[in-house]
């Protein structure tokens, strides 16, 4: 029996997949939505308004290669001020999170493999981003 007749065969018996048409991979079914809270929805709100509206001082990598983290910042005049510690490729998985001050990672060098920013979240604008010092 020739190849092509064989594989027709197999086919025909459902003993085999067709070969693919192209090489897209097949969409996965999204997640279930879940509920979040007004705090949880405002502090993804200040992210991607953040991400979106950021330009990155030169040296720095593409943003979706950092791990992102964000914080409030505890200030004493009563200013609403987010604080964002972000760490290059390698350091730790690259996305993007909430956390408190306490929680950020802490290196004292880096380049721009460690940006930081500070952002008025009642201006609702960026104060500034910076790639941190070389030791």
């Amino acid at each position: 029996m020739k190849p092509f007749q064989l594989l027709a065969l197999f086919l025909a018996l459902g003993c085999a997949q067709a070969p693919a048409q192209d090489n897209q991979t097949v969409p996965q079914p999204a997640a279930p939505a879940t509920q979040t809270s007004g705090a949880e929805a405002e502090q993804e709100a200040i992210m991607t308004r953040i991400e979106r509206e950021i330009r990155l001082p030169a040296g720095a990598a593409p943003l979706a290669s950092y791990a992102r983290f964000y914080a409030w910042q505890e200030r004493e005049d009563g200013r609403r001020k987010v604080i964002g510690v972000w760490l290059g490729a390698g350091e730790r998985t690259p996305g993007r999170r909430w956390a408190t001050e306490n929680e950020f990672p802490l290196i004292l060098d880096g380049g721009c493999g460690l940006v930081t920013l500070s952002y008025d979240a009642d201006a609702q604008r960026i104060e500034h981003v910076t790639c941190n010092g070389d030791a």
